[in-house]
């Protein structure tokens, strides 16, 4: 079976794990800080590179998954 699916963009269903926290240090200021891991389901490609399928097709999976750190600094003026 032929697939969409491009080889830079192999998207899949996932699922987020995400937690953060805020500590004040300050009367009018505080910092924010977040964590997430994103698990992605094995994505699969079958896919021709050209019109005609007999002259190159990619084929192959992809494992995937991502980390997010993020830090925010709050300020009330």
């Amino acid at each position: 079976m032929i697939s969409l699916r491009a080889g830079f963009n192999a998207d899949s269903d996932r699922v987020w794990l995400a937690l953060g926290l805020n500590q004040k240090i300050g009367k009018k200021t505080s910092i924010d800080l977040g964590y997430a891991h994103v698990f992605f389901d094995k994505a699969k490609i079958n896919r021709p590179t050209n019109e005609n399928p007999a002259l190159q097709i990619v084929r192959g999976s992809f494992n995937t998954s991502v980390h997010i750190l993020s830090v925010q600094l709050n300020h009330q003026f």
